[in-house]
């Protein structure tokens, strides 16, 4: 018969996933339901601020007048209830990870595995400091992304 701890592990793993599945999940379809134009948006777009930017041609969203998107800040409480409930967990396991492979890394391994411990080291504490710091983050995807170097 299994312990306790056998079961624990793999049903702790499957319900951080079926959670964060659903967290996700409800993200998506809030943004599908309330990223949409504003009531008055034909309205909105009819103002001499806003002509420059239908001038220039494309798609353009019009969430609302400035500090009024009545449908948008649904979508914004959806990723704000998703921060707070998903970014805990995520700095909890990152630390976890760290401080268990820095406990293996201490103990008497082989030449290889010290260098595989340090590297996953390596990689877990630099993803812990992008979590940290979401304007390297943006940064990098910015920088990596060839349009914008052209600027």
């Amino acid at each position: 018969m299994e312990s306790v701890s056998h079961v624990a592990v793999p049903m702790t793993r499957a319900l951080l996933a079926a959670a964060n599945l659903a967290v996700l999940s409800s993200i998506v379809f809030a943004w599908a339901a309330f990223a949409r134009d504003a009531d008055n948006a034909a309205e909105i777009m009819e103002e001499v601020e806003v002509q420059w930017l239908l001038q220039r041609g494309g798609t353009v969203f019009m969430f609302g007048r400035p500090g009024n998107a009545p449908y948008f800040r649904y979508a914004l409480v959806s990723i704000g209830g998703a921060t707070i409930f998903l970014v805990p967990v995520m700095f909890k396991l990152l630390a976890q990870c760290i401080i268990m492979i820095k406990q293996v890394r201490n103990s008497r391994l082989t030449r290889n595995t010290d260098h595989m411990s340090k590297r996953v080291f390596a990689v877990l504490s630099a993803q812990l400091l992008f979590c940290l710091n979401p304007t390297q983050t943006s940064l990098v995807y910015l920088w990596k992304n060839p349009i914008h170097r052209k600027v």
